[in-house]
């Protein structure tokens, strides 16, 4: 009778054992899958909240038709440009120039191309860009953004910049435009709105002047409200 109570006993000892240990073994699973959800989500909220302050600038120029009435569609100032050029090279800074955490824009100014990019090398100020293209660029040359400005006549008083175009839908429009494209990963592959576990990692800035816009000027209402608007800024 002795032997049989120690051997209920052992049983139920052993048998407590294996149901901690199974318990054990169900909360580290949990805790590891709930661990690695909690991860996932941080990075794919990291990554959402990066792309927000960049998907801004893809827009390209065109023509909007809403009940009946046209309308110019507005890319991207020189000054959106600016802002995006002195972000990357906030967080390009930040990261350490890190190319997996970092922000490359390329700038075209009528075959003229001016860019910043992550490089351990980098020794760009605030508000400033290396000469060329990002490719093959060799960093030796710097400019400062506004300095470009001069150099096209595009300064903020200048006449070009500060035309502006009353749409019919009674927003200014510049007469210099830039068409922005988005890039993501570090193979710069072509950015998807549904891929929220890429980061975006280059903007790619063409200039466009709004007259030169075959969708715009083919288009009588926007033509002809283009030559009035010119002819009252060129009024003394």
């Amino acid at each position: 009778m002795e032997n049989a109570t120690k051997a209920a006993l052992i049983a139920a000892t052993t048998l407590i054992g294996v149901m901690i240990l199974t318990l054990i073994v169900y909360l580290f699973r949990t805790g590891a899958i709930l661990g690695d959800t909690y991860e996932s989500n941080r990075k794919t909220v990291e990554i959402e909240t990066f792309n927000s302050k960049i998907t801004p600038y893809q827009r390209t120029v065109g023509v909007h038709e809403e009940g009946g009435k046209m309308s110019i569609m507005q890319a991207n100032s020189f000054l959106d440009v600016i802002s995006a050029c002195n972000y990357a090279y906030n967080i390009n800074k930040v990261n350490d120039q890190d190319p997996r955490n970092s922000l490359t824009i390329e700038i075209d100014i009528d075959g003229e191309f001016y860019s910043i990019f992550p490089d351990s090398e980098c020794d760009l100020e605030k508000g400033e860009v290396y000469e060329g293209a990002v490719e093959g660029n060799d960093m030796s040359v710097k400019r400062r953004l506004y300095d470009i400005l001069d150099d096209i006549s595009l300064s903020k008083t200048d006449f070009p910049l500060s035309t502006v175009i009353s749409a019919s839908n009674g927003g200014l429009i510049y007469l210099y435009n830039f068409d922005g494209e988005l890039l993501a990963g570090t193979e710069f592959s072509d950015y998807n709105p549904d891929m929220n576990d890429t980061k975006i990692s280059y903007i790619r800035f063409t200039m466009v002047k709004l007259d030169e816009v075959p969708e715009i000027m083919n288009n009588s209402l926007l033509s002809s409200e283009w030559d009035k608007q010119i002819d009252r800024m060129n009024t003394p």
